[in-house]
């Protein structure tokens, strides 16, 4: 395959060596601006196979002097750490193509989200990047952001990645809706979708591509390689009673194994489902292996923590990294030999994901150890990991027609402009979540956001709307409250972590748990033990407290959800079982009343 620079070609030849067969499928169908949707197993390369096309492009443009200060591609994930992850695998092959090519190479990569500070904001407004990384809610800020949305105008290209964990939630259904107002600025827009696990693919497709202005769906190329993997997976029971035992003592036994499994391997990366369970767990290690050889990284955790996690594991420097899913998706670890799951994952796709952080490469091996946390944990795991074996992952469930997701995308619009009720639902209407959307449902929501709640209703709307010329807009209160509340990820009441040496933010906890804190007390946050100095307002100071014993923080609504499937695989198996111990009791009785007595009582 030829590219159109020299540039790009020589470090594919140096570097790569050659592309592999998704990469040459999709290279062709991205450069010929088709709407791709790429699906393939974790570490087969589909981001680069995304992303070679458009860099070719823009060095093509460099090369000819047509290169301009603006944003070309677009490129959405659900998670903070994926999107530091591809900055980095970004710029390290620009700077490689750099040195081979031994000129300067003008290609700008930024990433813009919640964690991205105001000077860091200020300057890609001043000067975008080509190659802007970001969020759905960083999105919809930036599309009603009359100074930034105007570097989206040229935009040529936008990448979906890890598709399937955004389109499950309303998360999803707000994404659709941003992509068609994208649509509206940027009407050539390329969109690529990237997923290792999904189903089924065309719904999926569908969600991605849209739907024109006249109803017939956008075109989509999809290119499948599947999402099945060689895996090695092990179920380890505890070395006791799961029934007869307490949780403390489980917990227990399955630390000590999981010493010996970490010490077996090189790098290990341990899930325990949530941030309670990897600061308990990375605690219990730390005690075992030392300070600098076991990370803990989640949510909760400071972004620089976080990163520094993040470039130590991928050096190698650490036996271990405990986390709760925010190492879960698309991140480049390729120095990880096993993952070990602590508890249920729920769903196939969760598991299919987290083990092939493991051997992250097509051609190896994903080795992964699941430890039950329960009986009950226990058959739900067998079940989960028959159905891994087979390829059987969960259907996507899209929500659609959501009203609360629609008022925030239509105070999203007010904000840009005087819009009239028609051209909103041309817009909205053109994402599958909206394909049945109806003119008035759109005036029903229009009027709740702009009469507002209670006796003094007209301090609460939130934005204007005309009955008569069917037109809206905003209200001088309207853009501070859509950026404060952007997105459908629930707000949680959070308390500061504060340093008091540095007066530095490590992190947050919740405020059920914070709200509990007196002076001396300590906790665990990132692995580390603090103390509590004093608690002023909604910031907890603290200072490090090696030798003290800690509280092990706890974090609202982190209990994962069990799909249809997997309970109706796991009443499937119930059912099995029982069938089966009926026949051993009946030829047990028979047995016994010929003299014979084989089960006990």
């Amino acid at each position: 395959m030829n590219f159109k620079t020299a540039t790009l070609d020589t470090w594919v030849k140096t570097k790569l060596k050659s592309l592999n067969n998704i990469q040459q499928q999709s290279i062709p169908s991205i450069e010929q601006r088709k709407n791709t949707l790429i699906i393939s197993p974790t570490g087969s390369g589909k981001t680069l196979a995304a992303f070679l096309s458009i860099i070719d492009y823009l060095l093509d443009l460099q090369e000819k002097q047509h290169l301009q200060d603006h944003v070309y591609c677009l490129y959405i994930s659900p998670l903070k750490a994926l999107n530091n992850d591809i900055r980095k695998n970004l710029e390290t092959p620009l700077n490689e193509m750099k040195l081979l090519a031994n000129h300067e190479i003008k290609l700008r990569v930024a990433v813009r989200t919640g964690d991205t500070p105001q000077k860091e904001r200020a300057k890609m407004l001043a000067l975008p990047p080509h190659i802007l990384i970001t969020t759905p809610e960083s999105l919809g800020i930036l599309l009603s952001t009359p100074k930034f949305s105007k570097h989206l105008h040229s935009l040529e290209f936008v990448i979906v990645d890890e598709i399937h964990s955004l389109i499950q939630s309303k998360r999803g259904t707000f994404l659709a809706g941003l992509l068609e107002r994208l649509q509206d600025l940027a009407p050539s827009m390329c969109r690529i979708g990237l997923s290792a696990t999904v189903s089924p693919i065309q719904e999926v497709a569908l969600y991605l591509s849209g739907y024109t202005d006249q109803g017939a769906p956008r075109p989509m190329n999809i290119i499948n390689h599947g999402t099945r993997r060689q895996l090695n997976l092990t179920v380890k029971l505890p070395g006791i009673n799961l029934i007869q035992s307490s949780y403390e003592q489980i917990l227990g036994s399955i630390g000590k194994d999981l010493v010996q499994e970490i010490i077996n391997s090189r790098t290990s990366l341990c899930f325990a489902n949530t941030r309670n369970g990897a600061e308990r767990f990375g605690h219990y290690l730390k005690q075992y292996f030392g300070e600098e050889k076991i990370g803990v990284h989640h949510g909760s955790m400071e972004k620089k923590e976080r990163l520094t996690i993040e470039d130590l594991l991928k050096q190698g420097k650490l036996k271990a990294v405990v986390t709760s899913s925010s190492l879960e998706l698309g991140i480049d670890i390729g120095s990880i030999d096993k993952v070990i799951q602590i508890g249920s994952p729920k769903k196939v796709s969760t598991l299919l994901q987290r083990i092939g952080r493991s051997g992250h490469h097509q051609t190896k091996i994903s080795k992964g150890v699941l430890y039950p946390l329960d009986k009950e944990d226990f058959l739900e795991t067998l079940v989960l990991v028959n159905q891994a074996k087979k390829g059987e992952i969960e259907p996507v469930i899209i929500p659609k027609l959501c009203l609360d997701v629609l008022a925030q995308l239509l105070v999203g619009m007010a904000i840009t402009k005087i819009m009239d009720v028609k051209t909103a639902l041309r817009i909205i209407k053109r994402s599958s979540p909206y394909r049945e959307l109806t003119e008035t449902a759109i005036i029903k929501v229009l009027r709740s956001l702009s009469k507002g709640v209670g006796e003094n209703h007209w301090k609460y709307a939130r934005i204007w709307f005309d009955e008569n010329t069917k037109q809206f807009g905003k209200k001088r209160s309207s853009r501070a409250i859509y950026y404060q509340n952007i997105g459908t990820i629930p707000d949680v009441a959070s308390y500061d972590v504060i340093l008091k040496d540095s007066r530095k933010k490590i992190g947050e906890l919740d405020g059920s748990f914070a709200e509990l804190l007196n002076p001396e007390d300590t906790f665990i946050l990132g692995g580390k033990t603090y103390s509590v100095i004093r608690l002023i307002g909604n910031k907890v100071l603290v200072q490090l407290n090696p030798l003290g014993i800690p509280n092990i923080p706890s974090w609202y609504g982190e209990a994962l959800a069990r799909p249809l499937t997997t309970s109706k695989a796991l009443c499937h198996l119930l059912n099995q079982v029982e069938e089966y111990w009926k026949k051993i009791m009946a030829f047990s009785t028979k047995k016994q009343s010929r003299g014979f007595f084989l089960l006990g009582n």
